[in-house]
């Protein structure tokens, strides 16, 4: 499995890592990759995945966390979690549960 963590961790416990999609979806070809940035705690964050001008921003609590805006190429008439989305969550963050903020 690919992850590169860099080395910068600040005070507000901002994570970021570069993960290999294809340990998480086979529809990825090895060596794709999605940039993850952590920012908050355990009890209270945030998560932007970034990759190819596609932003995902996630907002959580525990191990809720809500898919709450999407940006750049995106499909923005997304009506649910990619379940790359929801796994790479799961394994990475708190959550163990994803859903999707449909306004």
């Amino acid at each position: 499995m690919a992850v590169r963590e860099s080395n910068h961790h600040d005070h507000r416990g901002t994570r970021e890592q570069e993960i290999d999609l294809a340990d998480y979806s086979d529809t990825f070809p090895a060596g794709t990759s999605v940039a993850l940035t952590f920012r908050g705690t355990r009890q209270s964050y945030t998560v932007d995945l970034e990759r190819n001008g596609e932003r995902f921003h996630i907002e959580g609590a525990g191990p809720t966390a809500t898919l709450t805006g999407v940006y750049g190429d995106a499909d923005p008439s997304l009506e649910r979690v990619p379940g790359w989305i929801r796994r790479v969550l799961i394994d990475r963050t708190p959550a163990n549960e994803v859903s999707f903020y449909n306004a």
